[in-house]
């Protein structure tokens, strides 16, 4: 090609001219065109290079100009974009906007990093069928002036979904899947943060799962496990998309609510986790139930930051329990004290049962017909050496989360039972002995050992003796609960099904267990007179124990209207502040006098 153009040139050159120098002249030429095409082969021979690199590498590059149109892109790019139009980078984001998620806000920050020309620009790309991609965005210079932009695209999916299984793993609990306790605290933190701005209420709310420990015990950790996993599906079904519920630990959870209304509505929306709760949970064929001790503490007025919140919520859950478990209770200044005094009043008690200071009292049955005593209920009171009492209601909860009310049955059954027979011989051969027996007793067959020692020791015909079971939906998840049961019902001994009408006891009991009575609840009994479905609820449980042969007792009679009900109905046996307190035996022994001699009269 350069000798052509050497004799084209060589026809326009006059003769006149030297033709040695004409030689030269042609002879730079063509070495300056040589030079050019070995240039051009470098050139291209590098700008395959460059391409080659850019192809085999794993991230996906978009070259871009100034203004966003695409220069170059690599295999990688031209792979993930398909049959995608890659004029610019505008239209291959307009092509893909239905499968981005939050396509707007990615838009707009390639935008910005186009106008700011910052020197590192990135971003996220999730796309609606699982991908994710990192953007990195650089300019892209020629002799210090930049040209164009470079977008390095890596698909970072594998390493996203990690990062979030990790990150669920250290705020979430793994059991039940809620946020666990660290969560919670962040989220709570923030949260009053945000309200102390806003001047709005939150409201914190504590649970404890009533007798999951009996079911944990019994039934084994697996099935504890699903009972935890039950429990945390129901609360969480009574929650907005707002509030945070989350495990604590243990067979504990936490709520979180933010912009509470009112405690009028805290305490609907509590009722209704409370009620949630209750409907029994079947695993491996076994019925399990558990309710909820549920407290309530609310920002500002409980607390201004966490641990307040926290606490004040976990003391009025405490109350809760206190006040008979499977209720809710607003947190108050007292409870502060109450947890204080609680503690040395469990280490007072231990003491005093160690000491033998509790004393024995009895309360009067009355038959509802004849108005006489019929039986007598043996309790305990504490005594304290200065003489003065501590009520039964501030220690009962503490003896039985402690089991000391073990040891302090056992006394009660052996002086209880000689303290029977003995009235009985002089006379009272139509008393009974009625004892309370708590969940606890039903662990294993000590309560069967201590019962027919007691009953042998002191001469008192076993049908005597009439053992009131406190709980019974929780004392039969117990392996040694039926022949515990059905060993008593051997010995003579007469059972009750107590507080029915206000827990969690099926009827199905009354026909797989050798039950002879039921009492009636006492807040059964103290709403006869201001509600009708009390009144109708008392009539046919009255009528429904007729119907099936069982005794049935009216607790906590406190006034005639009441009484005069109850008789009505047909209520057997009424027992109450009515017809007298728990007293010592002395007492009670001048009054069993009395009504002797008026008999005789």
């Amino acid at each position: 090609m350069h000798r052509d153009l050497t004799n084209q040139l060589a026809k326009f050159i006059p003769d006149t001219i030297d033709q040695s120098q004409l030689a030269d002249f042609f002879a730079a030429i063509n070495t300056s065109y040589q030079q050019a095409d070995g240039e051009r082969q470098s050139l291209e021979y590098s700008m395959a290079l460059t391409q080659a690199t850019l192809d085999s590498t794993t991230a996906g590059i978009i070259v871009t100009d100034n203004k966003g149109r695409v220069t170059s892109l690599n295999q990688v790019t031209t792979a993930l974009l398909e049959q995608l139009r890659v004029d610019d980078l505008q239209q291959i984001l307009n092509e893909l906007a239905p499968t981005i998620v939050d396509y707007p806000e990615v838009l707009k920050r390639c935008r910005q990093i186009f106008r700011s020309g910052i020197e590192r620009g990135e971003l996220l790309l999730t796309l609606t069928y699982g991908r994710i991609f990192q953007i990195v965005s650089l300019p892209q210079c020629v002799n210090g002036e930049v040209v164009g932009r470079v977008w390095n695209i890596t698909e970072v999916t594998k390493l996203r979904t990690k990062e979030r299984q990790v990150y669920f793993m250290a705020y979430h609990d793994a059991l039940t899947k809620l946020p666990n306790r660290l969560r919670l605290t962040k989220d709570l933190k923030k949260a009053i943060a945000q309200a102390a701005i806003t001047s709005n209420r939150l409201a914190v709310i504590f649970i404890d799962l009533d007798g999951f420990k009996f079911v944990n015990d019994t039934l084994g950790h697996d099935s504890g496990d699903v009972l935890l996993v039950e429990a945390a599906k129901r609360i969480s079904s009574q929650l907005t998309a707002n509030d945070i519920v989350s495990r604590h630990g243990g067979d504990e959870f936490i709520i979180l609510l933010s912009n509470v209304d009112s405690d009028e509505d805290l305490a609907r929306r509590a009722e209704a986790i409370r009620l949630c709760l209750l409907p029994v949970v079947t695993i491996d064929g076994q019925e399990a139930y558990v309710s909820g001790s549920i407290g309530i503490a609310t920002f500002p007025e409980h607390g201004r930051d966490y641990n307040s919140l926290i606490k004040n919520a976990d003391l009025a859950m405490y109350q809760a329990k206190r006040l008979g478990r499977n209720n809710y209770q607003f947190f108050t200044p007292a409870y502060e004290v109450d947890g204080t005094v609680r503690m040395l009043l469990t280490t007072k008690l231990k003491k005093a049962v160690h000491n033998n200071e509790l004393e024995i009292v009895y309360q009067p049955v009355i038959n509802a017909k004849t108005h006489k005593i019929k039986a007598l209920e043996a309790l305990f009171s504490w005594r304290q050496r200065d003489g003065s009492f501590i009520p039964l209601a501030d220690f009962l909860a503490i003896a039985i989360e402690t089991e000391l009310i073990i040891p302090i049955t056992e006394r009660i059954i052996t002086q209880g039972c000689v303290q029977m027979m003995q009235w009985i011989e002089l006379g009272h051969d139509h008393l009974s002995l009625e004892l309370n027996i708590y969940p606890g007793h039903f662990k294993n067959l000590g309560l069967l050992v201590y019962v027919s020692n007691a009953i042998q020791a002191s001469g008192l015909p076993p049908e005597k003796l009439v053992l009131k079971i406190k709980d019974i939906a929780t004392a039969v998840q117990y392996d040694t609960s039926h022949d515990l049961f059905n060993g008593l019902y051997e010995l003579g001994v007469k059972l009750v099904a107590s507080d029915f009408g206000c827990s969690t006891t099926s009827l199905r009991y009354f026909t797989q267990l050798p039950i002879s009575g039921i009492d009636l609840a006492p807040s059964c009994v103290s709403n006869i007179l201001k509600s009708d479905k009390h009144r109708a609820l008392v009539q046919a449980l009255i009528a429904m124990s007729k119907v099936m042969e069982l005794d049935i007792a009216a607790i906590g009679v406190s006034n005639v209207g009441q009484q005069k009900l109850l008789e009505r109905y047909g209520c057997s046996e009424m027992q109450g502040p009515l017809f007298g307190s728990p007293q010592s035996s002395e007492l009670i022994s001048t009054k069993l006098f009395k009504q002797l001699t008026e008999n005789f009269a």
